[in-house]
């Protein structure tokens, strides 16, 4: 099998080339985007990662390939009727940075709590020690607004619990034996809204979840309340973000 691979990073080649000894790989290094003139009439698989776009334009380039394999979870950076359309399959991986992602998220939200890039910026350009205007706040007690009930929010929920806050939800498909065993409580997006100190996002990005936080529902939302976004950036309106930061909502 011939596989057409973008990668990243140098590792990446070696690795996934003794993984699969019987195959032969075509490499090109970084997106599609830094490739403009990568192409593989032979290829049968196309390999990407998020940074890579692809649509009819770069299927064009691969017109042997019937399978498309994203390496992350989310998979908007890819026309998947386009490719059922020429009788490919995409395929994704769903699991895909579940503990890393909730880590990084919850890191966030200690860094926010807990001042550490203030204090940090206040010492490297002044070197005071000084801790007036970093108190921060505890978690225990807080609320936190869950979007998204996947891999990633379940250790996202799981951390918070351990933490000591009280988690409600909101999702689409709503897992009520989930919800009994972590702790917490599936409540409409305006009730997420209303009711968190903390809203952290880790919904897929496609047309139901696109702007999902915007102009006419910002204002919406607890006031003070802290937004986390690990997922993808359009869930957010732009506009409606600043606004809530100029307002003092968010």
């Amino acid at each position: 099998m011939r596989i057409a691979y973008y990668y990243n990073e140098e590792w990446e080649k070696e690795f996934v080339s003794s993984q699969f000894p019987e195959d032969t790989f075509n490499f090109f290094k970084g997106p599609s985007s830094s490739n403009p003139d990568a192409e593989d009439a032979e290829a049968e698989v196309l390999s990407v990662f998020v940074n890579t776009k692809v649509d009819a334009n770069l299927l064009d380039k691969f017109p042997k390939a019937k399978l498309v394999a994203t390496r992350g979870t989310g998979f908007d950076h890819v026309d998947v009727a386009e490719v059922a359309r020429r009788g490919g399959v995409t395929v994704n991986v769903p699991a895909y940075g579940e503990h890393t992602v909730a880590e990084f998220a919850m890191a966030l939200l200690l860094a926010l709590s807990r001042r550490i890039y203030n204090a940090y910026r206040r010492i490297e350009t002044t070197g005071s020690f000084d801790q007036e205007g970093l108190r921060g706040f505890d978690l225990l007690g807080r609320t936190i607004g869950i979007v998204g009930t996947g891999h990633i929010g379940v250790h996202m929920i799981t951390m918070a619990k351990a933490f000591g806050m009280d988690v409600i939800a909101f999702d689409v498909h709503q897992d009520e034996t989930l919800a009994s065993s972590l702790g917490f409580r599936y409540v409409s997006f305006d009730e997420l809204l209303s009711s968190s100190d903390v809203i952290s996002l880790h919904a897929p990005y496609n047309l139901h979840t696109h702007h999902m936080i915007n102009q006419e529902n910002v204002g919406r939302i607890k006031r003070g309340a802290y937004l986390i976004n690990t997922a993808r950036g359009r869930l957010v309106e732009t506009a409606a973000l600043v606004s809530g930061l100029r307002d003092g909502i968010i």
